[in-house]
């Protein structure tokens, strides 16, 4: 049975206690985990977790996700490790090679395949209570008490490989269409069979950008920025429908800045709304109970459901669409 969770940030602009109350009603309204954004354009994610684990009993609480090149391994683990302690083994680590806007604007690029694959193993094996011998300097975590799951979050097929090779579950991203996410998942368990691994083992979580209303044109509006930021990704134009060609090419050379996932970005107009109804589950309440749908029937672990800034009335309204969706 497909599962369903909620993935947001925390508002840089409001008291990071919000949590609190999105977190108790992410599980009052029966969803599996609360992802938490770990990104320097909004608060701390480990003091999110830390609080939202002090309100709630059952919901799992995960990093949506770190991003290694900004974190050591070290850090990353001893973090999680605390969160885990704080709710009582229920944190997941999520973890990425770093996206555009989350690294590139501090200056830093997204960490090479064999660099994640690297970090990836070190990180791992410090869950496990190994302990790392440096250029001859022994550390380990102690704070560790258990293997917390490691989930990571992928975009194109090298990704898809090495995260099928090493972690628990793939938070896997792109246009939200059946076919495209049922090609990504094929890959991860390509890549769990290839090294060995039980597919069913590894977990694959679908993310969807969603929103819906009678009038969904806010809501369009809103995510053209997130959809320039995923049409400044290079090389996964194919993932698309060639009528979309051309405007790849214009938003390229019409928006210099990376845009970031939330909030405004220049080139906005360039964007029709077809685009962003194709990229996202945007639209009226039939239209995403319908994608919904579709979603469902290529069979995942879960569905995560990412809406920026999520309030509780947010949270209310996305349980809603589950109950629609998975209705006879």
């Amino acid at each position: 049975m497909v599962k369903f969770s909620i993935m947001t940030a925390l508002d840089p602009n409001a008291p990071v206690t919000d949590v609190v109350d999105v977190a108790k009603a992410t599980e009052e309204a029966g969803f599996d985990t609360l992802w938490l954004w770990d990104s320097w354009a909004s608060k701390d994610v480990n003091i999110g977790l830390a609080l939202a684990a002090q309100h709630t009993r059952t919901l799992k609480l995960a990093t949506g996700v770190s991003p290694t090149p900004l974190r050591h391994s070290a850090l990353l683990v001893n973090s999680i490790a605390t969160v885990d302690d704080i709710s009582d083994g229920r944190a997941i680590l999520g973890i990425g090679c770093g996206g555009q806007a989350t690294v590139g604007r501090l200056g830093v690029r997204k960490a090479r395949i064999a660099e994640f694959r690297s970090e990836m193993q070190l990180i791992r094996f410090l869950l496990a209570g190994g302990q790392v011998d440096e250029d001859g300097k022994l550390y380990q975590i102690e704070s560790v008490s258990r293997p917390v799951p490691v989930y990571t979050a992928v975009w194109g097929p090298r990704m898809q490989t090495v995260s099928g090779e090493l972690a628990d579950g793939v938070i896997i991203m792109g246009p939200e269409q059946p076919a495209v996410f049922a090609d990504k998942m094929a890959r991860v368990r390509a890549g769990a069979s290839d090294a060995g691994r039980n597919p069913d083992e590894v977990k694959l979580v679908l993310q969807v950008t969603g929103a819906y209303a009678d009038d969904p044109t806010p809501f369009i509006d809103k995510y053209k920025s997130l959809a320039i930021h995923h049409m400044q990704r290079l090389g996964y134009e194919k993932e698309y429908p060639k009528e979309f060609a051309p405007l790849f090419d214009r938003v390229r050379q019409h928006v210099e800045n990376i845009a970031m996932p939330e909030g405004k970005s220049p080139g906005t107009e360039l964007i029709p709304d077809e685009f962003v109804k194709h990229a996202m589950m945007v639209g009226t309440e039939e239209e995403c109970v319908e994608r919904m749908r579709s979603l469902i029937a290529i069979e995942p672990d879960e569905i995560v459901f990412s809406i920026g800034y999520a309030t509780v009335a947010d949270i209310e309204k996305f349980a809603n669409l589950v109950r629609k969706s998975v209705a006879a």
